[in-house]
């Protein structure tokens, strides 16, 4: 069982959603990272929907600055909306997560 990782250990599997087609969004390794991929391009290709890939880590760091237990994460085309267990909601913009990330802001 080396280099398989259980879907069990993807810690926002079910609860990441596509805005665009509503599909879910599915968990996959790729390259020892993971990551949640559109099920509906994964299933259907691009004509269905875009690929949009969101890498665990990013996720853990803005939802670890922002307090913790989460509801739901709705991905539409230009921002993620995340949603806490709480009620409270906070919205990101992708490339905010990187300079964020890279500056420790």
């Amino acid at each position: 069982m080396r280099g398989i990782t259980l879907m069990k250990e993807f810690k926002y599997r079910g609860i990441v959603y596509c805005m665009r087609c509503g599909k879910k969004y599915k968990p996959q390794q790729r390259r020892k990272k993971k990551v949640y991929i559109c099920s509906g391009y994964s299933n259907y290709g691009k004509n269905f929907c875009k690929r949009g890939q969101i890498d665990e880590e990013d996720l853990d760091f803005v939802i670890e600055r922002n307090g913790g237990d989460v509801e739901r994460i709705e991905v539409y085309e230009e921002e993620i909306k995340i949603i806490y267990k709480n009620k409270e909601i906070s919205f990101i913009k992708p490339e905010k997560i990187l300079i964020d990330k890279v500056f420790q802001i």
